[in-house]
């Protein structure tokens, strides 16, 4: 009898283990059953303060072959990594107002690359508010102490690269060029 008693209730610890391995799998198919009918807004993407030297984004001119990662700031250290964000301005693409990005590109390749572009030539920017499409709107050239000044007349993105580019020494102007959204 009591082999008996022992099998009966191994059986009955089985089936009882059973029903609540079908009774869970109902109630989880139930609950996500209804996430499935909903659709969820993307959050947005909040931001904590950029530090010098951040990764922002990258910058791309097909046509003269520029493609660089962008970095939060413009400092020597950070500028000698490539192309930095303006702190003081906002991001491509973040909609703040001013709607207004400045991107400084010191000399070297990026800089050549920069300066070789004409109006019309595409640029495209990828932060983290997705990839944006520009083009060469206007290119200006102007005195070191003002290209920050005039190159905030507008909405959309500037380059601001020393010219010319393959200057010795202090280059004695600034080249601005001005991108518009496509």
């Amino acid at each position: 009898m009591n082999i008996l008693s022992l099998r009966f209730g191994r059986a009955m610890a089985a089936i009882v283990f059973a029903c609540g391995i079908l009774g869970a799998a109902a109630v989880g198919q139930g609950m996500y059953a209804g996430l499935r009918h909903r659709s969820f807004a993307p959050a947005p993407i909040a931001f904590a303060r950029l530090e010098e030297g951040d990764l922002v984004g990258r910058v791309t001119a097909p046509r003269v072959g520029l493609d660089s990662p962008v970095y939060e700031g413009v400092t020597n250290a950070t500028l000698a990594q490539g192309p930095g964000h303006v702190p003081s301005t906002p991001l491509p693409g973040s909609g703040q107002d001013p709607s207004h990005a400045m991107i400084v590109v010191s000399r070297g390749a990026d800089g050549n690359r920069v300066a070789r572009l004409h109006v019309g030539d595409a640029v495209e920017m990828r932060t983290p508010f997705g990839p944006r499409h520009y083009r060469v709107r206007e290119r200006r050239l102007s005195e070191p102490e003002r290209a920050r000044f005039e190159a905030r007349s507008h909405d959309g993105v500037t380059l601001l690269t020393p010219y010319p580019p393959e200057e010795l020494g202090p280059a004695p102007l600034r080249l601005a060029l001005i991108l518009e959204e496509k």
